[in-house]
């Protein structure tokens, strides 16, 4: 069932994952839903549980090291989207996305 997101969807979902950590970090809240569109919740839900847990293992990974960079040198929302696309792409990789232009 792989290839099914866009990196736009894939850096939506980062992103999201980025908002929850830092929810976690600042008020000790753990995010159990993301507030995401719902063709990508679709697609979130068309993965078999183990799929579901790779994909989110690695989500989980792109987004810590997004949040590492926001706390440092990385500040530009541009520069930001550059640096999680060379994530997925490295830490993800091609079979989880479609590549649209």
């Amino acid at each position: 069932m792989k290839n099914i997101f866009t990196v736009s969807e894939i850096i939506t979902i980062v992103m999201e994952e980025v908002t929850s950590i830092k929810q976690k970090q600042l008020y000790l809240i753990e995010v159990d839903e993301y507030n995401l569109p719902k063709p990508i919740l679709d697609k979130l839900n068309s993965l078999d549980k183990y799929e579901f847990y790779e994909f989110r293992e690695k989500i989980s990974i792109i987004a810590e090291k997004i949040l590492e960079m926001q706390n440092g040198e990385l500040n530009e929302l541009n520069l930001s989207h550059s640096e999680i696309t060379f994530l997925i792409k490295d830490i993800l990789g091609k079979e989880w996305i479609i590549f649209k232009y």
